[in-house]
C-alpha cells in the first residue's frame, strides 16, 4: 500500500514542480467535473470552489508575470517571484503528493518529503530555462515558453488522471517522471549557477546605486597560469551565457592581453581557457535592468561566424563599458542601410513633429494677434474716452479762467476808460485856453 502511495505521489509532485498552480487547477477541475471518478478522500478538498478560485487567481498572476510589460522592473519582479517559489513549490508538491496518494497518517511525512524532493528538480530547471528564454530577442517569448510548458504538462496530467483510474499504468507514469527528471538533472548544474548568478544580480543592482567598480578585477592565480603568468591589461568578471563551448552558464573572467580577448573559467575537471583573435572581433554592449550583455561576433578557427554572449553585473557596468569600448563594433553595409532607414524614419517623425509644432505655433500666434487686437481696441476706446474727458475739462477750465480774467479786467478797463476820457477833456480845455484871438489882418497873421 505504501509503495502504491509513493508511485501515485511521484508524477503529481513532478508536475507540481513544473507548474504548481496549473497542476492544482487541473486536479481541482478533474475532481469538480468528475474526470477523476473515485478520488481519494484526501483529494476531495482540492475540488472545492474556494480552492479552485485561489489556484485560478494565482495561475492568472503567474501568466501575467510573463506577458504584462513593466519597464525595467518586470525582470526583477519575475526573478523575485521565481526565488520565492523555490520555497513555495516544494511545499505545494508535498501537499499535492499526500492528497493524490491518499497516504496513511504513518506515511504522510515520508510521502510529503519525497514529493518535495522530486519537485525541486523541475522547479529549478524551469526557473533557469525561463530566464534563458527571457534573454532571447523574440517578441512574446515568455508567453510562448509558458504555452509550450503548460501544453506539455496538460498532456502529462491527462495521462496521470487516466492512470489514477488504472493503477497498473501508474508505474509507466513513474518511469516517465524519473526519465524526465534524469534529463533535467543533467542540466541542474547550469540551472543552479544561473539562479545563483541572478540572486547576485539582484544584490548587485542595489549596491550599484551606492558604488560601481571602475578598476580592473583581480585575476586569481589559477587563471593567471592559463595566461602564462602574464598580467592582463583589463579584467572583468562575467558569466558565459551561450556561444562558448563547454562554458555555458559558467562564471569566469574576461581578460584583454596582447590584443586578444580571453575567458577563463572553472569546471569540475579543472580550469579552462577560451580565446578569440581581435582582428575578427566585434563587441556589442547592451544595458539591461539587472544585467549588462556583451554580444561577441567572431570567426572561429574553421572560418565560421560565431556569436558568444556574456553577462556582467550592474555593479561592474563602468568596467564592462571599458571592455566594450576596446572592441567596439564596426559599422557594416547592412548596419548602414538599417541606420539609413532609421534616420529616414526619424527625419520623417521629426518633420511631422515640426509641422505639428509649426501649426501649434501659428495657432498660438493667431490667438495672440486676436487677443492683441481686442486689447488695442479696448485701449483705443479708453484713450478716446480719456481724450474727450480731458478736452472737456480743459474747455471748462479755460472758460472759467476767461470769466475770471474778464471779471478782474472790467473794473480796470472802466477806470482806464474814464481816466482817458478825463484826460482828453482836460487837454481839450487847455487847447481852448491857449488858442489866440481871431486874426484881424493878414499882416498880423503872418507876423504871428
Amino acid at each position: 500500500m505504501q509503495l502504491q502511495s509513493y508511485m501515485t505521489a511521484i508524477p503529481s509532485a513532478f508536475a507540481t514542480g513544473v507548474s504548481p498552480y496549473f497542476t492544482l487547477l487541473v486536479l481541482s477541475l478533474g475532481v469538480r467535473l468528475n474526470w477523476i471518478q473515485s478520488p481519494p478522500q484526501t483529494l476531495e478538498f482540492v475540488g472545492s470552489w474556494w480552492m479552485l478560485t485561489i489556484v485560478g487567481v494565482l495561475y492568472t498572476i503567474e501568466i501575467a508575470m510573463g506577458i504584462i510589460p513593466i519597464p525595467a522592473a518586470s525582470k526583477v519582479i519575475r526573478i523575485i517571484w521565481n526565488v520565492i517559489h523555490q520555497v513555495v513549490t516544494p511545499l505545494a508538491a508535498a501537499l499535492v503528493g499526500v492528497a493524490t496518494a491518499g497516504a496513511t497518517p504513518e506515511a504522510t511525512l515520508s510521502v510529503g518529503a519525497m514529493s518535495s524532493a522530486v519537485a525541486i528538480v523541475p522547479q529549478t530547471i524551469k526557473s533557469a530555462g525561463q530566464e534563458i528564454v527571457d534573454m532571447a530577442p523574440i517578441p512574446g517569448k515568455i508567453l510562448i515558453f509558458n504555452f509550450i510548458k503548460d501544453s506539455l504538462l496538460t498532456i502529462f496530467l491527462g495521462f496521470y488522471i487516466f492512470a489514477l483510474e488504472y493503477p497498473g499504468l501508474m508505474a509507466v507514469m513513474v518511469v516517465l517522471s524519473f526519465g524526465l527528471m534524469t534529463v533535467l538533472t543533467l542540466q541542474m548544474g547550469s540551472a543552479l549557477r544561473w539562479l545563483w548568478f541572478h540572486i547576485s544580480a539582484i544584490m548587485a543592482r542595489f549596491t550599484s546605486l551606492v558604488s560601481k567598480r571602475r578598476k580592473s578585477d583581480t585575476l586569481p592565480s589559477a587563471h593567471i597560469a592559463l595566461l602564462e603568468h602574464q598580467t592582463p591589461e583589463l579584467v572583468c568578471k562575467a558569466m558565459a551565457q551561450k556561444g562558448v563551448p563547454k562554458a555555458n552558464m559558467r562564471s569566469g573572467y574576461l581578460s584583454i592581453f596582447s590584443e586578444q580577448l580571453f575567458f577563463t573559467y572553472k569546471t569540475l575537471f579543472g580550469y579552462r581557457l577560451w580565446k578569440t583573435n581581435t582582428d575578427s572581433l566585434l563587441v556589442y554592449f547592451h544595458r539591461g535592468a539587472l544585467l549588462n550583455v556583451h554580444d561577441l561576433h567572431y570567426t572561429d578557427v574553421k572560418g565560421k561566424q560565431r556569436i558568444a554572449h556574456f553577462v556582467t553585473l550592474k555593479s561592474r557596468e563602468p568596467l564592462a563599458r571599458q571592455l566594450a569600448e576596446r572592441f567596439s563594433a564596426r559599422v557594416t553595409t547592412s548596419d548602414l542601410i538599417d541606420l539609413g532607414d532609421r534616420f529616414v524614419e526619424g527625419a520623417h517623425k521629426a518633420a511631422e513633429s515640426t509641422a505639428d509644432g509649426a501649426k501649434k505655433t501659428l495657432e498660438q500666434g493667431r490667438q495672440a494677434a486676436e487677443t492683441l487686437s481686442v486689447d488695442l481696441k479696448q485701449r483705443t476706446d479708453q484713450a478716446k474716452v480719456v481724450a474727450f474727458s480731458t478736452a472737456t475739462n480743459l474747455g471748462r477750465v479755460t472758460q472759467e479762467r476767461v470769466t475770471e480774467i474778464r471779471e478782474v479786467a472790467s473794473p480796470t478797463l472802466a477806470g482806464l476808460k474814464e481816466g482817458l476820457i478825463s484826460s482828453v477833456g482836460r487837454l481839450r480845455k487847455k487847447e481852448v485856453d491857449v488858442l489866440p484871438t481871431p486874426i484881424q489882418t493878414e499882416d498880423q497873421e503872418l507876423e504871428r
